[in-house]
């Protein structure tokens, strides 16, 4: 027993120390500051959850997982729905257990997916109305539901000292008459749910019919929720809508898969032209704080991974480039090799982009500079390498060539800011057959670029210098 008081002794004290490290430091000395202010909106009492809308009712597949995929994206720490998220029993000659079984097979491989716990909550998709042609399509969806989520078809929960409160709209919408959607037991329970948690900050409802609202158990209901504060949430509708009501806010949320209620969009699908009346996929993030929730609703398609595009799936071919590690645009990439050293063998690819036609051409790896009766004809390209004071650079190629007039060159340019070091390499100035070339240049200062050049100098148009193998490396 000593050893576990110790333990949580340290623990406690462990944590004092962790709680006194400052949040935030900075080695800014001046009275000004190149910052507004530093009200960190940290506030440990306060959290953010997503709420899911409505997937059933005409789905349009593959919304409502993606919603969640890109609900994981934004770290809420808990996910709630508004009902919806089964197809039900909706045909005649499917009236069975196994048909509904098979719908939350589906929908808990959605769910599964969530990195944050999910809270389903019952809508008359999940749990259906008894009516002509479905006389116990309440009790089998209902039994359905019990075998996947418990018993309790309505419940509550508290987080950080906010009541959520769950109810099933479709209460009583079994066989009895008349059919109504929160019955006397689950008023009750409700009423003393709100008694026994009446010190809490907030209440939050989440219920599925907001046509509930007009009817005697919810009006019953709001003469204990306008004591205190409370907001509400509500789907079905398939639009979304945010209503005013005893000076509180009651939203109807739209979808994340199911139809629109007058869709405008080509295949049954959300539109621009269907915005302003409320018709869109989307997820609503909310964040409670001290003065209530702050709700921001966030279309599907607004919410895309880092991956959207990458280098390999970019049309952009400017920035694709990008991906390789470099200092421009034309630049040959670096690797590391097993022993520590930089080394780079120049690609074709790069070789295409720097080599104009005019200079000469490539193909399969060699480089042709053709000599067009001027000073100079060359392709140039950046070396993305460490460069600092102290290392050497070996420079080894292949070159073939046949010189008529000039003179050809391999060289590499070293250049400290606006200032030009040096040029280093040798020149082939006969024709020759496949001829390497090494060169070794010491980088004796910290070096911010290094160039290396293809260069035909003085060449008339019938000298040409082909090179294959090009390959930079750091040497002792």
């Amino acid at each position: 027993m000593k050893k576990t008081i110790f333990a949580v002794a340290t623990i406690v004290a462990t944590a004092v120390v962790m709680a006194a490290e400052p949040v935030f430091t900075h080695n800014v000395t001046s009275e000004k500051k190149p910052w507004t202010h530093e009200n960190f909106l940290n506030d440990p009492d306060e959290f953010s959850f997503v709420i899911i809308p409505d997937r059933a009712g005409g789905e349009r597949r593959g919304v409502f997982p993606a919603a969640i995929k890109k609900a994981n994206m934004l770290r809420p720490e808990f996910i709630m729905t508004v009902g919806d998220l089964i197809d039900g029993m909706l045909k005649k000659d499917r009236q069975t257990h196994d048909y509904l079984r098979k719908q939350w097979k589906e929908l808990k491989s959605f769910t599964a997916t969530s990195e944050a716990p999910f809270f389903y909550v019952v809508g008359n998709h999940d749990i259906g109305r008894t009516r002509p042609g479905f006389p116990r399509a309440n009790e089998t969806t209902r039994e359905v539901w019990e075998e996947n989520c418990g018993k309790q078809t309505y419940y509550s929960f508290v987080y950080k000292n906010v009541l959520f409160l769950c109810l099933n709209t479709m209460s009583g919408s079994d066989s009895r008459k008349p059919q109504c959607a929160i019955v006397p037991e689950q008023l009750e329970w409700a009423k003393n749910e709100l008694k026994k948690h009446s010190d809490v900050r907030w209440t939050l409802i989440f219920m599925h019919h907001p046509g509930a609202w007009n009817q005697a158990a919810f009006l019953e209901l709001e003469k204990d929720l306008v004591k205190r504060n409370y907001t509400v949430f509500a789907g079905d509708w398939h639009h979304y809508v945010k209503f005013r009501r005893h000076n509180r806010n009651y939203y109807v949320l739209a979808t994340a898969g199911g139809c629109g209620s007058g869709p405008r969009g080509k295949d049954n699908r959300p539109s621009l032209l269907g915005m302003e009346h409320g018709e869109f996929d989307h997820i609503a993030y909310v964040t409670v704080t001290k003065k209530g929730p702050v709700v921001a609703n966030i279309l599907l398609d607004g919410i895309l991974p880092d991956d959207v595009v990458t280098h390999e799936t970019s049309k952009n071919k400017h920035r694709r480039d990008m991906n390789l590690p470099r200092m421009s645009q034309k630049t040959a990439p670096a690797v590391t090799t097993a022993d520590g050293k930089w080394k780079m063998e120049v690609p074709e690819k790069l070789l295409k982009k720097v080599v104009k036609k005019s200079a000469g051409t490539v193909e399969n790896g060699v480089v042709r500079i053709v000599g067009n009766n001027e000073k100079r004809n060359w392709a140039r390209f950046n070396l993305n390498m460490p460069s600092p004071a102290g290392k050497k650079i070996r420079v080894t190629a292949e070159v073939k060539s046949h010189i008529n007039k000039g003179k050809f060159q391999l060289a590499v340019r070293r250049i400290n800011g606006t200032k030009t070091l040096a040029y280093d390499g040798p020149y082939v100035t006969a024709t020759q057959d496949w001829t390497k070339v090494s060169m070794v240049i010491p980088l004796n200062q910290k070096t911010d670029n290094l160039q290396c050049y293809l260069m035909a100098l003085d060449m008339d148009d019938q000298s040409w210098a082909e090179v294959r193998n090009l390959v930079f490396e750091e040497v002792k």
